[in-house]
């Protein structure tokens, strides 16, 4: 969605994701306000955000900017490299090549386009292997950055849910009496001065429920993609095809379909480059 779009025009389209970085920002504040550098907490919560939650965190953060920044892989206009030898090899070992003929033309492009190419009304262009347009990275989902996508629901949803567990532990032992937390003497003659004194369960509250929020979430989008992911399907196909193994791409081997994407080896799986074959040198534009 951000290829060769005015940097004006890309900071009004991803108010989306001012949800997605308020969790964040909240959910790690608050773990490493309370947490991590509370010398009251015990050593093994601490241990725990410094060794679990906060390299989660990050790495939620990373993948979240690659699936915004990076090309799905975009339809060039014109199309012209249209070969079927240079496509990147989307089937399955049961693909019937006649099912895939269909649909080779975009008529709001104007433009012809690969097999498993899909129209965006949001991009407003045709993106390869296109799965869905996903507000939470302000970017459609495709072919180049599934895998970026499919990371940062991973990091995302266990992130949160270490954070949750930890938040919930302190929100649960902190002291949530009005009459120990607010001075003898102190006049509560507004909810601003009782929020004063009560900041921290306040604050505790909220950043355990937005990590439960997130967790459930992304956990239910994390869960979905998993599955279609193992059988090399897509939102798109499965909207498509009632029965997902009617799907000319359906993947019986789910190893393959797995390691199609994210690579071969446990080491790629984590790392952010891109592991699918790359023949379409103008398709990133």
């Amino acid at each position: 969605m951000f290829a060769n779009v005015p940097l004006i025009k890309k900071l009004a389209s991803s108010w989306q994701i001012i949800p997605v970085y308020f969790v964040v920002v909240e959910v790690t504040y608050s773990v490493n306000h309370y947490i991590t550098f509370n010398e009251n907490e015990s050593s093994f919560k601490r241990y725990l955000s410094i060794l679990l939650f906060n390299p989660l965190s990050l790495m939620t953060i990373i993948t979240h900017l690659r699936s915004m920044f990076r090309s799905p892989g975009y339809v060039p206009i014109p199309f012209t490299h249209y070969n079927d030898s240079k496509l990147p090899d989307l089937s399955s070992s049961n693909r019937n090549d006649n099912n895939d003929r269909n649909d080779l033309y975009c008529k709001k492009c104007q433009n012809p386009r690969p097999p498993r190419s899909h129209h965006c009304k949001v991009c407003k262009k045709c993106t390869l292997k296109m799965d869905h347009h996903c507000h939470w990275v302000a970017n459609c989902v495709g072919y180049y950055n599934q895998k970026n996508f499919y990371q940062f629901l991973f990091y995302s949803t266990f992130g949160d849910l270490v954070g949750f567990l930890l938040l919930l532990n302190s929100f649960l032992n902190c002291d949530k009496d009005i009459k120990s937390n607010v001075p003898k003497g102190v006049v509560i003659n507004s909810p601003f001065v009782l929020i004063y004194y009560m900041w921290t369960p306040i604050q505790l509250l909220i950043s355990t429920l937005c990590a439960l929020s997130m967790t459930l979430g992304i956990g239910t989008l994390f869960y979905k993609q998993t599955k279609m992911l193992l059988n090399n399907q897509t939102t798109i196909d499965k909207k498509m095809y009632e029965n997902w193994r009617n799907s000319p791409y359906y993947e019986v081997n789910q190893c393959k379909s797995f390691k199609s994407v994210m690579g071969n080896s446990i080491f790629s799986w984590f790392s952010l480059k891109f592991n699918g074959n790359d023949p379409y040198y103008s398709m990133q534009m």
